[in-house]
Formats: C-alpha cells, structure tokens, sequence
C-alpha cells in the first residue's frame, strides 16, 4: 500500500532532516534560510508606508463626509424637536448662550446631545429675536479656529436644504454662526 501524499511529505522532511543531522550537506536553497533579511523588511514597511499615504486621504474625506452627514441629521432632529416644543409650549426656544441648553428643551431632546457639542465642531445654539428671524437652531462656533469654513458647511446645505447659505432653512446668520431658520 501507497502511503499518502501527506505521509509522502512528512517522509520526505523527516529524510532532509536525518540527512543534515548526519553531515550530509542541505538541499539547495534551504541552506540556512531561516528568514527575511533586513534589507527585505525595510522594502516592505516602505511599500506599506506608500500604501499608507495613499489611502489615508481617501479615509479622511470619509471621515469627513460621516461627520457632515451626522451633523445635518442631527440638526433636522432638534429643528423637528423644537418645532414640536413651539407646538406644545405655544412658545419659541428661548435664546440660550451657546453649548447650554434652553429652559425645558431637555424633555424634548437627550440633553448629552446638545451639550456633546456637534460633530463638526463649535456648540449647539438657539437664537431668538436676533439677526432678522424670529427663531434659529444651529451651530456657534465659538472658537474661530474650530470653523471649517463656507465650502464645508455648504457641503452640509446641500444634504439638508437648498445648497446656499444665503437662502433656504439652513443658513449663515453671522462669520461664525450656521442655523436651521425655524421662523423668520
């Protein structure tokens, strides 16, 4: 009986063995290589490193996608939340200072929401009676240098609204301010 090709490989490793045990000289190219040299390695974490840096790019702009379309679902929710507290309260938000939340909006939204701050920076805000509308809930970024800029944030007006800031719902109120315009 034949043995396998599994017992015909295991023989066969078992005779290379018993051959270098017993002075016999290695079969060619198995001679001492054990495994990759340095110069190999270093090849390699290069190719990775270039591999790396191409993508990276393309892994940022998803990043940054993923944040804009969070951002603009998150602010249909609170507008959809405050238009049912005006609904409910027979009353507008009331105009809180920025990050904090207005009087009695927390049974109408999770508070940790609102206070987390947004996904694309600066604080979450309402605005009452000031720049020409009645009431807004948007985004204050307080810090200038949290501001991603017109061209992103128009990014965000083209999945919520009309795709310009100077019209629509979703809209530049000041430098440094993006709002939903619930009422003008």
């Amino acid at each position: 009986m034949l043995p396998s090709l599994g017992a015909r490989t295991s023989i066969r490793n078992h005779a290379r063995a018993g051959a270098c045990r017993a002075g016999m000289p290695w079969p060619a190219g198995a001679r001492g290589r054990r495994g990759f040299t340095l110069i190999e390695v270093m090849i390699i974490i290069v190719v990775m490193a270039i591999l790396a840096g191409a993508a990276f790019p393309h892994f940022q702009d998803r990043r940054d996608d993923a944040r804009q379309a969070v951002f603009a679902n998150n602010v249909r929710i609170l507008a959809a939340a405050a238009r049912r507290y005006m609904l409910e309260q027979g009353r507008y938000l009331e105009d809180a200072e920025s990050g904090q939340l207005p009087p009695g909006f927390d049974e109408y939204i999770l508070p940790s929401t609102w206070i987390a701050g947004t996904p694309v920076g600066g604080a979450w805000d309402t605005e009452r009676d000031t720049f020409g509308i009645i009431s807004a809930i948007g985004v204050h970024f307080v810090d200038p240098a949290e501001n991603p800029g017109d061209p992103y944030l128009q990014e965000i007006d083209t999945i919520c609204d009309d795709g310009d800031l100077a019209s629509g719902h979703f809209r530049k109120l000041a430098v440094d301010r993006y709002y939903y315009v619930l009422k003008e």
